[in-house]
């Protein structure tokens, strides 16, 4: 692994010190002086002895004396100037070693601090990864979107679940989000207040379009990403296709209510809108009729035929009794090959009668099923509220026992 280089201080580029070149300087000085002065003595002596002049001899020895002591002061200049020397270099060594000593730990530390970095970002790779695989082998749309609706980053599920091959083809295609994808795109305005007040959107079930256009219903979880200053800076979320599911809770809801084989009303569904009726006929002192009717040979021909010649026969029945029933009334299988007509706003038990004749009339032409034509009769009862009786039970019940004890309408 390469260390980072260290720059050198000015002390270690230039091998001396400013202290070293003071007392070098100083010493120069020194031993000059005393050369020049014992060039004097020296051309003095010269002097005395050519010219043998007595009074020059008194100088000579005056200057031969300085010379002498200035030598001496020379020499104890010197020895002190070494001693400097010599502290100095001690100095400049145990200095070296110090800048040694705090380079190599300085060295050490930075090398430990690569290390840390470099066993950090790997991990933070691998968390990376983690995430990026997770994020795109999730069973589930994953998004991030701009408070504008501007997708930032969509996982392939998601791009998937509206009709795209990859999350580029999605981000390529849709530049907003929630305009383009969302049937309501008021919806988005129902989570954002719902974030504003909750912080989260949890379980919102929402309409959206695929590429094609067709339909899915999702389940949106998602929260708002704030920076520090509390502004919203993104959308982030999960969204689940529930279309299967919404689908079978319709299925079950149908079947709770509607005959699966005829799609009418069943039992259930008509007890509750014919009690509806009864509380509104109450209310405004009308009268309400209950036909009960009943195909007359429906066994015979179920069994001779087969069951799957039979459902055919009920499905062409239901049809044409749905073909002449009002809007505001009510046809229902309530079982078997037994149906049961509520008219409402019904003026006397004639105008019932009428409509009664309307429906067996409807049974005259013969029924076209599987290459066979054939007549099927029916026996009608008829109830009615409240001289017949005062709630939905009784009503279908009575003409119900009726017409199965006589096989005629009455």
């Amino acid at each position: 692994m390469k260390r980072p280089s260290r720059t050198a201080s000015p002390q270690e580029t230039n091998p001396y010190p400013p202290q070293s070149r003071q007392i070098e300087g100083r010493e120069w000085w020194l031993w000059a002086f005393a050369v020049t002065v014992t060039l004097a003595l020296t051309a003095g002596i010269l002097v005395l002895v050519v010219g043998e002049k007595s009074d020059l001899l008194e100088w000579v020895r005056g200057l031969a004396a300085l010379v002498l002591l200035f030598d001496i002061y020379t020499v104890y200049q010197h020895l002190q100037l070494q001693r400097v020397r010599r502290q100095l270099a001690e100095q400049d060594r145990l200095r070296d070693q110090l800048l040694r000593l705090q380079s190599e730990r300085l060295e050490q530390e930075v090398a430990a601090r690569t290390d840390d970095l470099l066993i950090a970002n790997a991990e933070l790779r691998r968390a990376e990864e983690k995430y990026r695989t997770i994020f795109e082998n999730a069973v589930i749309g994953i998004f991030q979107i701009t408070p504008e609706g501007r997708p930032l980053n969509v996982n392939r599920a998601l791009a998937q679940m509206h009709g795209h091959n990859s999350s580029e083809d999605f981000l390529a295609e849709v530049s907003n989000l929630p305009a383009q994808l969302l049937v309501d795109p008021d919806r988005m305005r129902d989570f954002e207040r719902i974030l504003g007040e909750e912080g989260t959107v949890r379980g919102a079930e929402a309409e959206v379009y695929r590429r094609d256009r067709s339909r899915k219903w999702t389940l949106w979880n998602m929260r708002a990403v704030r920076d520090a200053e509390g502004r919203v800076v993104l959308y982030e979320g999960m969204v689940e296709d529930v279309t299967d599911r919404k689908l079978a809770e319709k299925q079950v809801q149908f079947l709770a209510y509607y005959d699966p084989l005829t799609g009418l009303p069943n039992r259930t569904l008509l007890q509750d809108r014919l009690a509806k009726s009864l509380a509104g006929a109450r209310r405004r002192n009308e009268k309400v009729a209950v036909l009960f009717v009943d195909l007359d040979r429906f066994k015979t021909i179920n069994d001779s035929l087969g069951h799957t010649f039979g459902d055919q026969l009920l499905q062409g029945v239901a049809q044409r009794l749905k073909k002449v029933t009002r809007e505001q009334d009510t046809v229902a299988r309530i079982g078997g090959d037994e149906f049961v007509i509520a008219l409402s706003a019904v003026n006397d038990v004639q105008a019932a009668a009428v409509a009664a004749e309307r429906f067996m009339d409807a049974m005259v032409a013969e029924f076209e099923l599987q290459g066979r034509s054939f007549a099927v009769n029916c026996s009608i009862g008829i109830s009615l509220f409240p001289d017949h009786g005062q709630d939905s039970e009784t009503l279908i019940e009575r003409r119900r026992g009726h017409v199965l004890s006589q096989g005629r309408w009455t």
